[in-house]
């Protein structure tokens, strides 16, 4: 319904993508939009949202190609992690993340500074995959 009456709501749009199931799609204002679609439209009215870089990073296959346009431009897993860090350096999980990106050997640019995998994950408290949603970082989480 918030939808229906502000369509330029990023955060009802962050918060409707985190919720629906991968295979469902929803009917808003005659267009239909899947989990990743809200993403990309929530990103498109509010280009600052961290926490819609997050989730839409997490629609993306680990290690998979750019596949969505985001904005006219191309993203990848590791671009929209590195987006939501660039809105939130104090995204937890999007560290975390961002850090299994990475190759042993190879690093990262955060902003203007470079980051190994283990500088990712103690940035992000150095937690495994199995992360509790407290202190995250993610509003959503």
């Amino acid at each position: 319904m918030a939808l229906q009456i502000d369509s330029n709501n990023g955060i009802a749009w962050t918060k409707l993508g985190a919720l629906l199931p991968s295979s469902t799609v929803v009917e808003i204002g005659g267009r239909s939009y899947d989990k990743t679609q809200c993403f990309i439209t929530a990103l498109d009215v509010m280009p600052e949202n961290a926490d819609a870089w997050y989730h839409l990073a997490l629609t993306f296959p680990i290690g998979g190609e750019e596949r969505d346009d985001v904005g006219g431009e191309g993203m990848s897993r590791q671009q929209c992690l590195i987006n939501a860090l660039e809105t939130n350096p104090s995204h937890q999980l999007a560290w975390q993340k961002l850090g299994l990106t990475i190759a042993k050997d190879a690093t990262v640019t955060v902003g203007e500074t470079a980051y190994t995998h283990q500088e990712c994950m103690v940035n992000g408290g150095g937690q495994t995959e199995s992360v509790g949603k407290k202190d995250s970082g993610c509003a959503m989480c």
